[in-house]
């Protein structure tokens, strides 16, 4: 891991991320579609092997089933964070806003808010 001072500007650049206008337009469209569908973390962990990979990330759910082979890290990459919450994993990767900008094609819903996720900001749009 890079030393804590970078990884500080990592999560506030991340942060920006998260912001775009083009993301957040895309998650409020995706969110109006599924009627503010919540999903609970208990749901989430029965969602990690090859072939069923959900991940939470800044307390939305996305299935990466269809994009895992297209991963750049591969899939093994993503399973290792599916089934729970892979907030920090992403961002302490320091994922690219091409990458952030793909998020909302997979998005399934919200974390359950009755139920701790430990991530970042909920992502609002």
């Amino acid at each position: 891991l890079p030393p804590t001072h970078l990884r500080q500007k990592m999560s506030e650049s991340m942060n920006k991320l998260f912001q775009n206008p083009m993301f957040l337009k895309a998650m409020a469209k995706k969110r109006a579609e599924l009627k503010g569908k919540t999903i609970t973390m208990a749901e989430i962990q029965n969602h990690k092997s090859l072939t069923d990979m959900w991940m939470v990330i800044r307390g939305c759910v996305f299935d990466l089933t269809q994009y895992a082979g297209a991963h750049p890290g591969g899939r093994l990459t993503i399973l290792r964070n599916c089934g729970g919450d892979g907030t920090k994993p992403f961002d302490d990767e320091n994922h690219s806003q091409e990458a952030v900008l793909k998020l909302p094609k997979y998005y399934i819903g919200d974390v359950d808010k009755a139920q701790p996720t430990g991530g970042g900001p909920l992502i609002r749009g």
